[in-house]
């Protein structure tokens, strides 16, 4: 397959899978009621703890696949390695599995706060998510292998299909059987179980075992990845710790009734995130090619143009979430007392997360280096004033103060770290590209503040969501004309000029 293809049917796969977890949410909620769906939230964060545990083993086997199918590794080696990680993957598997049924007990009944649900019925469906989370995780080992081979067009099917076995599938074994959480995580079990089967089975062919290979030459491979992986682990913790530890401690902190509320501000704030995710994907290996080849102007001007569309996609997005959390949540939920709770969570979040989506772009520009020293450095900083602050907020102000704290805490790291990282980086950098990011941003707001001074909300949900697109576009236009590279204003110049065409 092209990488063309490959990509294409990549971004198809994870399009389809968020366009439906966003469809089945609410419906979720409407089923299930909102303490249950807290514990859908609490699975979600515990799925995200447990990546940590991943290494960096997983993305270093898939790069070893590239390189032994260019030749540069013997399959031996490859067979040796797969074998080891396999086993060690299995073993952290099994003792996860055994902590989080040991602890389900505590946790339902000294961690989580509930008022609906009993404690059995909690215990129980920690339980499931006990084993359900480990063999999701070792699935992610059979993924890298598939990935490695750039089975991606199969993969991308696979983990549709999976997708639509756990959201809607889901949603009939409610319907037909009952609405208990427990229902839901038993049929999570099951799926996990039939994707775990299907993916060692596929592995294993593309890749057998070295069954014969002795424990010090497993050792001895697994060894060869060392910095590598170390320095894709270290990433991940502290972005997972960065991204999740509000969800972790806000978990105990709030009743499991009010966590479902915010689980539910959590998922419409991340489409911020959503929409930012393919640039920065498509642009790591673009920058690290233009490093390469030492073509210094052209890495650059790239570097702005990307920080420009970033925020030309993230912002207006944000402000809407900002501006109409309400309304946007109920249009999509169509529950006045879920939008009601979960709406003044949203705007810390959403804002945050553009700002944070933007101030990655350092990261970008030292991944094109090989050296994340620096992201390492500040990210840690971040941790150390996150946690704290959290811990210190959240008992007397909630979710809302905790999203006041994070978005806070990110703007800080903005303001401060991602100033000197570009001035260690790119002297000179930092003041023409806040420059770009500032016209489109000051551009959307303004706008968008215009706006929600002189708009009547209608009451319909289809006028409403009418209302925010009508809104967005708008805010999106100004940002494009106000944008420093050309090209945006360009295009929405000819896109105005065609409309005007049309309407004659």
């Amino acid at each position: 397959m092209s990488l063309r293809h490959n990509v294409a049917t990549t971004y198809a796969s994870q399009i389809y899978v968020t366009l439906l977890s966003l469809a089945v949410m609410p419906i979720y909620l409407r089923y299930m009621g909102s303490e249950a769906y807290g514990l859908v939230g609490f699975f979600t964060m515990l799925q995200a703890w447990f990546q940590i545990l991943d290494m960096g083993l997983g993305p270093a086997l898939s790069r070893d696949i590239a390189r032994q199918r260019a030749g540069a590794i013997p399959i031996q080696e490859l067979r040796v390695l797969f074998s080891a990680l396999e086993n060690i993957f299995i073993l952290i598997a099994v003792l996860g599995a055994v902590a989080l049924t040991l602890t389900a007990p505590y946790v339902a009944s000294h961690w989580i706060k509930t008022h609906v649900l009993s404690t059995e019925s909690v215990a129980a469906s920690v339980l499931m998510m006990g084993l359900t989370i480990p063999l999701r995780w070792i699935a992610g080992l059979y993924r890298s292998v598939i990935a490695g081979h750039e089975r991606m067009a199969w993969l991308a099917g696979f983990n549709a299909a999976g997708a639509t076995a756990r959201f809607p599938g889901a949603l009939l074994v409610l319907e037909l059987w009952s609405k208990l959480p427990t229902t839901f995580f038993a049929f999570q079990l099951f799926v996990a179980v039939l994707e775990f089967v299907i993916l060692a089975a596929i592995s294993h062919r593309l890749l057998p075992r070295h069954s014969r290979a002795s424990w010090r030459e497993q050792l001895m491979q697994v060894r060869r990845l060392g910095s590598f992986s170390l320095m894709i682990a270290a990433t991940a913790v502290i972005w997972i710790t960065v991204t999740q530890v509000d969800k972790l401690l806000l978990s105990h902190l709030l009743t499991l009734s009010d966590y479902g509320y915010f689980s539910l501000a959590i998922v419409v704030a991340g489409g911020v995130n959503l929409l930012a995710a393919p640039i920065s994907q498509a642009l790591l290996p673009t920058l690290a090619r233009l490093h390469a080849k030492e073509d210094h102007a052209a890495l650059i001007a790239t570097y702005r143009k990307s920080s420009q569309l970033t925020c030309l996609i993230t912002i207006p997005c944000a402000l809407m979430l900002s501006f109409f959390p309400e309304q946007i949540l109920f249009a999509w939920i169509n529950d006045i007392n879920a939008a009601h709770k979960a709406a003044p969570i949203i705007a810390g979040y959403a804002i945050g997360n553009a700002i944070l989506a933007i101030s990655a772009f350092p990261y970008l520009l030292q991944y094109a280096r090989g050296s994340l020293r620096l992201h390492l450095l500040g990210n840690l900083l971040l941790v150390m004033i996150l946690v704290p602050a959290i811990i210190w907020i959240s008992p007397e102000y909630g979710a809302v103060g905790a999203a006041g704290v994070w978005l806070a805490a990110i703007t800080l790291y903005f303001l401060v770290w991602v100033t000197l990282s570009h001035a260690k980086l790119e002297p000179g950098l930092h003041g023409p590209w806040v420059y770009d990011i500032a016209r489109i941003a000051g551009a959307s707001l303004l706008t968008t503040a215009l706006l929600h001074s002189l708009v009547t909300w209608p009451q319909g949900r289809l006028s409403s969501v009418a209302t925010v697109l009508a809104i967005w576009l708008a805010a999106t236009i100004t940002g494009a004309l106000s944008a420093n590279d050309p090209t945006a204003r360009r295009l929405i110049l000819k896109a105005l000029a065609l409309t005007r065409h049309h309407s004659r």
